[in-house]
């Protein structure tokens, strides 16, 4: 008892730790070391909850007398770390790209930190598996480690589902091996037209593999720009892994963030239908892929179905709705969808009007 006062006393002198604070305690007498919340403080002992809602007495002396490793202190956000085993025959460039473009915008919000940025690394290979650990931070005091490393994990998984990446799998050659990046590509090209929301509902496939034909791959460096805020270019862009800002021109004359894209979002669609300026800039943030869809790569298929014309006014109009609402701006007028057709008609040379 004696110990156990003097370590409280020790613990409160000291301000090691606290209530609220996540601890992991070791010790020899535990048959594991033991991680909570610090949720009471006696004179004999420390309570803390677990992540699975027990709770843990732990004598104060046990804790002064071996390690302690306080989570919550200093108040920073602390690194958490996920781990995702891929094909190990895949390009370690393309997954840690996906992955790590993916992991950038998720850090975007969900109460985890966005600084220090995520990072991505290999960490063990197996015969069939790469193991990629994908590290980010995130402050203990706003949201608990295990909730944190689910969301990460939820936004991974979607992403891996939505770019079909290849798990890891026992081999056994009994053909000569597949090239898979050619099929990589040719998958990326046509997923990456289907996530699209002005081509998804708008394309038969046949329209899609035409024009997907067309289109190029386009790779970009960390902090390279693939579109500059007021530039005249009719092209658009569908990330297809990595991850790239988007910022605007503010009235200081500082560039503001207001997005982070990665696989699968789309950006550029009014340049590339009406010829419009572009109203914001985009940088790569890591090692990327987009797939650009150009103005001379889509007129093709709209000389042959012009009446794709009035589908893609529609869907555009209702994309500047919503973007308006998100920026409390005034809803654009009952007629935007005829405007924007007209426009798109005089862009295209009055395509078969």
């Amino acid at each position: 008892m004696i110990q156990d006062l003097f370590s409280v006393l020790s613990i409160n002198l000291e301000g090691s730790y606290g209530l609220g604070d996540w601890l992991t305690i070791y010790s020899d007498q535990m048959p594991e070391p033991a991680y909570g919340r610090v949720t009471a403080m006696t004179w004999r002992s420390t309570y803390l909850t677990m992540l699975d809602g027990r709770g843990l007495m732990v004598p104060n002396h046990l804790v002064t007398a071996n390690a302690a490793l306080n989570h919550s202190r200093p108040a920073v956000p602390k690194r958490l770390s996920v781990e995702i085993p891929v094909d190990a025959r895949i390009s370690c460039e393309h997954v840690i790209d996906l992955l790590l473009g993916e992991a950038l915008k998720t850090v975007r919000g969900n109460r985890l930190a966005s600084h220090p940025a995520p990072s991505v690394h290999i960490d063990r290979l197996s015969s069939d598996s790469a193991f990629y650990h994908v590290q980010f931070y995130a402050d203990p005091a706003h949201v608990p480690p295990d909730v944190a490393r689910s969301t990460m994990y939820r936004a991974l998984l979607d992403v891996i589902q939505r770019k079909a990446l290849p798990m890891p799998v026992t081999q056994i050659e009994m053909a000569p091996k597949p090239k898979l990046e050619m099929e990589l590509r040719d998958a990326d090209m046509q997923d990456a037209l289907c996530d699209a929301a002005l081509l998804r509902n708008a394309l038969s496939a046949e329209q899609r593999g035409a024009l997907a034909a067309r289109c190029t791959i386009r790779h970009f460096h960390a902090h390279e720009t693939l579109m500059r805020q007021g530039d005249v270019t009719a092209s658009m862009f569908i990330i297809l892994n990595g991850a790239a800002q988007v910022s605007v021109h503010t009235s200081s004359g500082e560039d503001s963030e207001v997005a982070v894209l990665a696989a699968g979002d789309v950006v550029g669609e009014m340049s590339l239908m009406t010829g419009a300026p572009r109203t914001a800039g985009v940088t790569a943030m890591t090692r990327m892929q987009a797939l650009e869809i150009t103005k001379d790569a889509i007129a093709p298929l709209l000389e042959d179905a012009p009446e794709l014309l009035q589908r893609f006014s529609e869907i555009l109009a209702a994309r500047q709705q919503e973007l308006d609402a998100v920026a409390n701006r005034p809803a654009v007028k009952a007629t935007e969808a005829r405007d924007l057709l007209s426009r798109m008609k005089a862009f295209f040379g009055q395509l078969h009007a």
